[in-house]
């Protein structure tokens, strides 16, 4: 009994953890993106990588958590990455979920995973990056180079 016990309890242990080091690969490879920005940015940066997957995380909060009252930060941002502040929140979730997406996890979990509370909201944002629902699996051995990966 011991040793089945044991490998059933690290399957399901692997297949807990196996969405989270997917997040935290992602997280790991966006240092580094070749983005030269000033202090206020990177500091913007920094706290959007560091808190990409809470629920809490909005334009708001970041400017509150930081202390920014500068109005023309979105823009300047904005010059440096070449997305507003909301949408590159928005494309770094969706950019993490597309693999998650791929495994056994339902939508709404995988929402949950990247910082959404209510997965409609997240099936309108992975439209809008991807351009169709998250639930249409994408057949990775055709030669569709039209279809969003």
């Amino acid at each position: 009994m011991g040793a089945a016990t044991n490998r059933r309890n690290q399957g399901l242990h692997g297949r807990f953890h196996e969405p989270q080091a997917r997040l935290e690969q992602f997280l790991f490879e966006l240092d580094g993106d070749g983005i030269d920005p000033s202090r206020e940015i990177q500091d913007v940066l920094t706290y959007i990588h560091s808190n990409l997957f809470e629920p809490s995380l909005s334009v708001s909060a970041l400017r509150r958590e930081l202390g920014l009252r500068d109005h023309n930060l979105s823009t300047r941002f904005r010059q440096h990455v070449g997305l507003g502040i909301r949408e590159y929140i928005e494309t770094l979730r969706i950019r993490a979920a597309q693999p998650l997406l791929e495994g056994e996890l339902q939508v709404y979990r995988v929402a949950q995973l990247v910082g959404y509370t209510h997965h409609e909201s997240f099936c309108r944002a992975f439209r809008r990056v991807v351009g169709r629902a998250p639930s249409e699996r994408v057949d990775h051995d055709s030669d569709n180079s039209d279809v969003p990966k």
